[in-house]
């Protein structure tokens, strides 16, 4: 629609209010007068928009609207939709790149904010010695996020795979934690600072690990400390 005709559909919707007003104001005002007035009203409007400088203003502000004119919900919302993926393997994407939403720094910030806080990271380990419990990537990986990352991470789920039992796989990491153990401390809280999950900037309760367990037919996963005979809440 042309600005002018935008115009003259403004001025004539506040006509329509005005004389809706007027009348019920006053019932006996002769009609041929009642619409000279509404006509020079609506010419008044129209034409005070359409005049200089008043169009220049709004055909400029106008160019300037941008995503950030949009209110923060309705941001959030836009990057929800964008960045929800439900589940991320970060053996297969550990960078976040979502192509328009890289191009302003600080919508990157924002989207990457959602991008943590609205889907499930997996990442898998392979254990095949007790020197070799994975904790080093788990460690790598954590680094690389930053402390704005942690904080917004909601579900982290660990994937261990390995040669021995669930039970021995996890007698690994304690014979091997020589640090100093809380007494309040639970076997969940323990094993995830041996991985150096454990440091106040995510809660516990954000991680998960799974237990790949084989058998002659199927591949399933079950909590690790399930599959041990445990309760992850349990204290030493």
């Amino acid at each position: 629609m042309e600005f002018q005709d935008e115009a003259n559909e403004v001025a004539s919707r506040i006509r329509v209010f005005a004389a809706s007003q007027l009348r019920t104001q006053y019932p006996y005002m002769k009609t041929a007068t009642l619409e000279d007035m509404l006509d020079h009203a609506t010419d008044v409007i129209s034409s005070g928009i359409c005049n200089q400088p008043v169009n220049t203003e709004m055909l400029e502000a106008q160019s300037r609207t941008n995503f950030f004119s949009l209110s923060a919900e309705l941001r959030s919302k836009v990057y929800e939709l964008t960045c929800e993926q439900d589940v991320v393997d970060l053996k297969e994407q550990r960078r976040f790149s979502k192509g328009l939403l890289d191009v302003c720094q600080q919508i990157r910030r924002e989207a990457l904010l959602m991008w943590y806080s609205s889907n499930t990271f997996t990442f898998e380990i392979l254990t095949f010695c007790a020197d070799q419990d994975g904790s080093h990537y788990i460690k790598k990986w954590i680094d690389s996020f930053g402390v704005d990352a942690l904080r917004s991470l909601t579900k982290v789920k660990i994937v261990v795979e390995s040669f021995v039992s669930a039970p021995t796989f996890l007698a690994w990491q304690f014979d091997t934690d020589d640090r100093h153990k809380p007494n309040d401390e639970t076997v969940h809280e323990a094993l995830l600072r041996i991985y150096g999950l454990n440091d106040g900037l995510v809660p516990a309760k954000t991680f998960s690990i799974t237990w790949i367990e084989d058998d002659a037919l199927t591949q399933k996963s079950v909590e690790v400390y399930t599959a041990s005979g445990i309760s992850g809440d349990t204290v030493p």
